[in-house]
Formats: C-alpha cells, sequence, structure tokens
C-alpha cells in the first residue's frame, strides 16, 4: 500500500512542461529536427562503365595486360563519344579545379540547347522571342454580392429592411479580348465587354440589366518603336522591359555565339587529345629506348662476366659499389621513362597500359639486383 501511494502521489505531482513564449525557451528539440541530416531511401542506378573499370597500372603494382594499338583517330572518337562536360588537358591537376569552384563556367554539350530554349529576358531563344509575335486570348469574369444600408431613404429609393433603407444588388463583368501583335509592333485587337446589374431600387424599371459592347482596335507606332527592323532587332514595343529588349535577331545571335563557343570547346579537346596522344607516343618511345639500353648493357656486362670465369682476357669482376645493369639504380632510367611515372604526366596517365616489365625476368638472376 505504502509502495501504491507513493506511485500514485508521484504521479500526481509531476506538473507538465511549462509552456514559454518569451524569453529563452527550451529550443532542444527543435535544434534536433533543423540540424537533422536527411538521406535518401534510395540511391541513383550505378554507372555500369565504373563499376567494370579497373584501377590504373601503376609502378608498384605491374600486370600484364593486352595492349591495345590504339591510332589517333580512335582516341579522337573515344573523346567525343565519351565528353559531355568539355574539359581542358591539365583540369584535374590544378590546385582549384573549375570543374568544383565554378562548374557553372565549364562548357557543355548542352549550352547550344540551354540557349536555344532560354526564356529569361537578356538570354531568350528563338522560339521565346518569336513567341512574342502569337496570338493572345485573355478572358475575366468577375461576380460581386453586395448588401448595404443607405443613410438617406428618400434620396435612395431602396424598401426598407428591419427598419432600415437597404440596397441589395449583385453585379457581374465580362471581359475578353483577342491581340495579334505585327512584325512592325502593330497591334490588332477585339475586345467584347458586357456588365450585369441586378437590385432592388424601387424606380427601375427593368429589376436585371445587361449592357456590352463589342468593338476592333488596331494601334500601330508612329514614332519610336515602330518599323520592321526595329521589332526584329529589339522585339515588340511594350512587351519586353525597358533596357532588355531582345528580338529574334538578337536571339539568333547569341544561338549563333553559342555553338560557335560549343566548337571552339570541341576543337581545344581535339587538339588536347592530339597533344596528349602524341606526348603518350614520345614517352613510349623513350620508354623502349631506355629498354633497349639497359637490354645491352645487361648483355654487355654478362659476357664480360663469362669471360672472366673462364679466366680469358677482357674479363672482370662485379665490384662492390658498382652500377650493375641489374641493379635497381640502372633500372631506374626506364621505370622513369615509363608513362605515367614521371611528375606531372597526369594527364597521359589514363592512356597508358601497363605491360610485362623487361627486367623481370632478369630479376632474379641479376648480381647486386
Amino acid at each position: 500500500m505504502a509502495a501504491i501511494l507513493i506511485a500514485v502521489l508521484g504521479g500526481c505531482s509531476a506538473s507538465p512542461k511549462p509552456l514559454t513564449y518569451f524569453g529563452h525557451a527550451d529550443l532542444e528539440y527543435y535544434k534536433g529536427l533543423s540540424t537533422k541530416i536527411d538521406y535518401p531511401s534510395k540511391t541513383g542506378p550505378d554507372n555500369p562503365g565504373a563499376i567494370a573499370s579497373l584501377e590504373p597500372p601503376l609502378l608498384r603494382h605491374p600486370r600484364k595486360d593486352q595492349l591495345w594499338d590504339m591510332s589517333l583517330g580512335q582516341a579522337m572518337r573515344i573523346a567525343l563519344m565519351n565528353n559531355k562536360i568539355i574539359r581542358t588537358r591539365d583540369q584535374f591537376v590544378l590546385p582549384r579545379n573549375p570543374l568544383v569552384t565554378n562548374p557553372e563556367q565549364i562548357p557543355s554539350v548542352f549550352d547550344p540547347g540551354v540557349q536555344e530554349t532560354g526564356i529569361l529576358f537578356g538570354q531568350r531563344g528563338v522560339e521565346a522571342a518569336l513567341s512574342d509575335f502569337d496570338a493572345t486570348l485573355s478572358t475575366n469574369l468577375t461576380f460581386n454580392d453586395n448588401t448595404q444600408a443607405e443613410n438617406n431613404a428618400g434620396l435612395s429609393g431602396v424598401p426598407t429592411i428591419n427598419g432600415l433603407p437597404t440596397l441589395i444588388q449583385d453585379t457581374a463583368q465580362f471581359r475578353t479580348r483577342l491581340d495579334k501583335t505585327f512584325a512592325d509592333s502593330s497591334q490588332l485587337s477585339f475586345i467584347n465587354e458586357w456588365d450585369y446589374t441586378q437590385n432592388n431600387v424601387t424606380g427601375n424599371l427593368f429589376p436585371q440589366v445587361y449592357t456590352g459592347f463589342v468593338r476592333a482596335e488596331f494601334r500601330r507606332p508612329l514614332l519610336a518603336g515602330g518599323g520592321a527592323d526595329y521589332t526584329r532587332i529589339a522585339g515588340p514595343i511594350g512587351k519586353n522591359p525597358a533596357g532588355v529588349g531582345q528580338g529574334v535577331i538578337i536571339a539568333r545571335i547569341n544561338s549563333d555565339i553559342a555553338i560557335a563557343d560549343f566548337e571552339a570547346s570541341v576543337h581545344q579537346l581535339i587538339r588536347d587529345v592530339q597533344s596528349s596522344y602524341w606526348d603518350l607516343s614520345l614517352a613510349y618511345q623513350t620508354y623502349h629506348a631506355q629498354v633497349i639500353y639497359w637490354r645491352s648493357a645487361l648483355k654487355t656486362w654478362e659476357q664480360i662476366d663469362a669471360k672472366r670465369l673462364k679466366g680469358l682476357t677482357g674479363g672482370t669482376g662485379w665490384k662492390p659499389g658498382s652500377n650493375c645493369p641489374s641493379s635497381s639504380a640502372a633500372r631506374r632510367p626506364c621505370s622513369a621513362a615509363w608513362p605515367g611515372s614521371r611528375p606531372g604526366s597526369n594527364s597521359i596517365r589514363w592512356r597508358s597500359s601497363s605491360a610485362s616489365w623487361p627486367w623481370s625476368r632478369h630479376w632474379r638472376r641479376g648480381w647486386g639486383g
């Protein structure tokens, strides 16, 4: 009984958390919600090309792959097919990569399409500029119900309701018009308007009244903003904000500029691919020359050592500290000539293919290696 009484008293004595409107309230709950990170429940599809790609060949982990004698035409074709975002040759090795710091200024295959479909003033495409000459239809229908107590019963002519002269009135307005703008900024309009009124005024002949009209308008600027040349350049007068006039001609010029910039970016991409291709070719030629030199030195050294073993003239032994062809110092020029091993050669690393190292079979049999 004592335990139950303590529990009941403890439950009754617990007061709810006070609600604070002013001052410093406990905001931990809201802080947790505002700083919570939302993670997507579903991830996007993985790129099969990225999953199937292998680690680039490295000097520390050489492997024997099937070599591909890629021609310059094949290299340019692959680059054009797989570069929606046009990158420059040394873009990835810059301290401040523009792909991350300023991606809006990176050229891409979408730039001409973005300009062609632009709708913002100053950046409109041709279709948006031509839309100024499309016919427009506008319609407006408004209803109003009004009940108002009049101040003077003798002059208002309305009946008395609950001892007060009260005007009860229903109104409606209908407006519709069709506008068409022409190439010289002239405008032809067809307008239809009617008004409807119903009230309880005692002196009216009819309780409901309809009034309306149909009219046609033709407007043409005579001086400022008139003429086909002005309209083609700056657009129809009155449809573009002041200072941002952009007609069909300016829209076409902007589209041509976007296409020219895209072509210049493609030319730069092809130039970078050619430069990387021939730099890689030169690196391979330098590497093969170093390998031929190393093999020749190793063969000469083996012949001299064989003469030494047989006691023939001209045979000398290996001395500690000398540069044996199988040593690391002798192999260092070949390693330095391998494409992708030199500092600043990241631009051609992606095109290098690994091969079996020519000195691997001599590593175990070399002296001092």
